[in-house]
């Protein structure tokens, strides 16, 4: 009963959230790769087994969600500044030999399939990035 309450939650967010997907502007670097985007946290909400976390930036809003029982649904702190990756984000940390991106975040965790996955890294990290969020893009709304 709860697997399939879960189920058909989970269709209908998917559902809605293809619906609806607007790709946001990725910022262009001198190399011509795109840079991740800074972002805060705006909201945080738990409905069933679905997070949803909406965090924005000047340029911005995004809705994102992520199943609660996958580790790398990670619940951002407020007034922290966030890192977001796309699928052509690109961001290399002071002392990295190589680019962060979505793909190797997804390496280290997971990933929705038939979505738009987002990532997040907490911008400043001594040591590197140690906790990586994963997520559907829902929306992105200009601001």
């Amino acid at each position: 009963m709860r697997f399939a309450l879960v189920s058909t939650l989970f269709l209908a967010l998917f559902t809605q959230s293809c619906s609806k997907k607007v790709i946001p502007p990725v910022q262009a670097s001198a190399n011509g790769s795109g840079t991740a985007d800074i972002v805060r946290l705006d909201g945080v909400s738990v409905e069933m087994e679905v997070k949803t976390v909406t965090l924005s930036n000047p340029n911005g809003k995004y809705q994102l969600r992520c199943m609660v029982a996958q580790e790398n649904c990670i619940t951002p702190a407020p007034g922290m500044r966030y890192l977001l990756f796309t699928k052509t984000s690109r961001w290399r940390f002071p002392g990295a030999k190589e680019d962060l991106t979505l793909e190797f975040i997804q390496d280290w965790t997971a990933s929705y399939k038939n979505e738009d996955n987002v990532g997040i890294v907490p911008e400043f990290q001594s040591g590197g990035p140690k906790n990586f969020g994963v997520y559907w893009l829902v929306s992105w709304s200009k601001t």
